[in-house]
C-alpha cells in the first residue's frame, strides 16, 4: 500500500509541475498578445548581444555552422532594427494621439 501512495505522491508532483509549465506558458503567450513590440524588442536585444563579425572574419567564419549561424543573425539584426525604430515612434505617436483626442473629448463635457 506505501508503494502506492508513493507513486500516487510523485504523479501529484509531477502533475503539480507541468501544470505550473502550462500556466508560465500561458502567462508568455498572453503577454507575446497584449505586448508585440515588449517581445520583438527584447528579441532584437538578445540577437544584438551575440559577437559582431564583419569584413576579413567573415570568411573565415564560414568555416563552421554555429559562426554562419552567427553572422546570419547580426545581418538579421541590422535589417530589423530600424523597422523595430520605427514601429516603437508610430506606436508612441498614436498613444500621444488617443491621449489627446481622451482629454479633448473630457474637456468638451464640460
Amino acid at each position: 500500500m506505501s508503494q502506492i501512495d508513493d507513486e500516487l505522491t510523485i504523479l501529484k508532483q509531477r502533475l503539480a509541475v507541468l501544470e505550473e509549465q502550462k500556466r508560465i506558458e500561458a502567462e508568455k503567450e498572453a503577454e507575446k498578445k497584449i505586448n508585440p513590440m515588449k517581445i520583438l524588442g527584447e528579441i532584437l536585444n538578445e540577437k544584438k548581444k551575440l559577437p559582431i563579425v564583419s569584413g576579413g572574419a567573415r570568411e573565415s567564419c564560414m568555416s563552421t555552422e554555429k559562426y554562419v549561424w552567427i553572422c546570419d543573425q547580426n545581418d538579421k539584426v541590422k535589417y530589423l532594427e530600424p523597422i523595430f525604430n520605427m514601429l516603437k515612434s508610430i506606436n508612441e505617436r498614436l498613444d500621444a494621439l488617443e491621449n489627446k483626442n481622451k482629454e479633448s473629448s473630457i474637456e468638451s463635457l464640460f
